[in-house]
């Protein structure tokens, strides 16, 4: 239980720790490994809004 506990803490402190890095840089600053491969849509879908191009992007 005290393991358990002890693992909480760091998740938490991690997922803090990601957020004040998005909030400052952008949401991309950090991905998953997994949003490099390719075929990844996770970056291009960044720049969009609902599934549509924002202001000056091209839709996919």
């Amino acid at each position: 239980m005290l393991e358990d506990d002890k693992q909480e803490s760091k998740q938490e402190a991690l997922q803090r720790a990601v957020d004040e890095i998005r909030e400052k840089f952008d949401f991309t600053a950090i991905q998953k490994a997994s949003a490099l491969a390719a075929g990844s849509r996770v970056l291009e879908r960044h720049k969009m809004i609902g599934g549509h191009a924002a202001a000056g992007g091209e839709s996919i």
